[in-house]
C-alpha cells in the first residue's frame, strides 16, 4: 500500500477496502498505514482512545469474521505520542503494542513502548512487531519462546535498505522455525522512499507470495501447525545452552 502523507481520510478510505477480503483470515497493512510519518501535524493526525480509525477497521473486521493488523500515530496525556500497533479479530481488540525501538527522527516524536508480549488471537497466537524491531532478534526470539505461532511484522521500510528487508524477514523466520508475515510500504514521503517487499515466509524461510516493488494484495495459506514439525527436524530450541547465552 502507498501511504499519501498525512492525508489520513484517503488513506483510511483505501485500508478499508483493502481489508475487505472475503475469504482472508488475517490482513495486514503497512505501519502508520492512515498517515505516514505525518511529524509536521502530529497534534491534529495523532488519535486517542477510542482511536476512531481503529473503530473503522473493527467494523470491517467483524463483517468479515478476519483479523486485521496494523499501527497508527496515537497520543497520550502529558503530550506523549506512540505508534500503536493493533490486532483485530473480528471487530474486537485482540491486543495492542506500542513500538519499542524507534528509528532515527522517530525517536525525536514517539516515546518507546515499555512491553513486548503475544497477542492471542482466534488463529493462534501472533507476535506483533514494527519496522526497525525487525533488526533486533532478541525480539522475535522473546515472542517465540512465550509461544507465538506467527509473527507479523508492520513496516515503513526504506527501498535504500531494501535487500536488509528481504533478507531480515526471511531470517526471523528460519531462526524461529515459524511462518512471518511481513508488509512494507511502497511509495515516497518527504524523507524516505519505500520498495515495498511483502511478503510471506513460512517457517523453513520460504517465500510463498512477495508484492514486489509495486501495490498489490498479495495472499498466501500458511499451515501454522507446521512450527512444530520443523521444530522436530531442526531441533535448534531444544538444543539451545541458555547458560552460555
Amino acid at each position: 500500500m502507498d501511504v499519501a502523507h498525512c492525508h489520513k481520510q484517503q488513506n483510511l478510505q483505501r485500508a478499508l477496502e483493502y481489508a475487505a477480503r472475503d475469504g482472508a483470515d488475517m490482513v495486514v497493512l503497512p505501519e502508520v498505514f492512515s498517515t505516514g510519518f505525518c511529524y509536521d501535524r502530529m497534534d491534529e493526525v495523532a488519535e486517542s482512545e477510542p482511536y476512531p480509525t481503529i473503530e473503522r477497521l473493527k467494523q470491517v473486521s467483524k463483517k468479515y469474521n478476519n483479523i486485521i493488523v496494523g499501527s497508527i500515530i496515537t497520543s497520550a496525556p502529558g503530550g506523549q505520542f506512540y505508534n500503536l500497533g493493533f490486532v483485530l479479530d473480528n471487530g474486537e481488540v485482540a491486543g495492542t503494542y506500542k513500538k519499542v525501538h524507534p528509528f532515527g527522527t522517530e525517536k525525536e516524536y514517539f516515546t518507546a513502548g515499555e512491553r513486548i508480549a503475544l497477542i492471542k488471537t482466534s488463529h493462534g497466537s501472533l507476535g506483533l512487531m514494527i519496522c526497525y524491531d525487525i533488526r533486533f532478534p532478541e525480539m522475535a526470539r522473546k515472542l517465540a519462546l512465550d509461544g507465538a505461532d506467527i509473527l507479523v511484522t508492520v513496516a515503513q521500510f526504506p527501498s535504500l535498505r531494501q535487500e536488509h528487508w528481504d533478507v531480515l524477514v526471511r531470517a526471523r523466520a528460519i531462526e524461529n522455525q515459524m511462518p512471518h508475515a511481513a508488509c512494507n510500504r511502497v511509495g515516497a514521503d518527504p524523507y524516505n522512499k519505500f520498495g515495498g517487499g511483502s511478503v510471506v515466509v513460512d517457517g523453513w524461510g520460504r517465500v510463498l507470495k512477495d508484492a514486489g516493488s509495486t501495490e498489490k494484495v498479495i495472499s498466501a495459506y500458511v499451515d501454522m501447525g507446521e512450527k512444530a514439525l520443523i521444530r522436530d527436524e531442526i531441533t535448534c530450541f531444544s538444543d539451545r545452552r541458555e547458560a552460555l547465552y
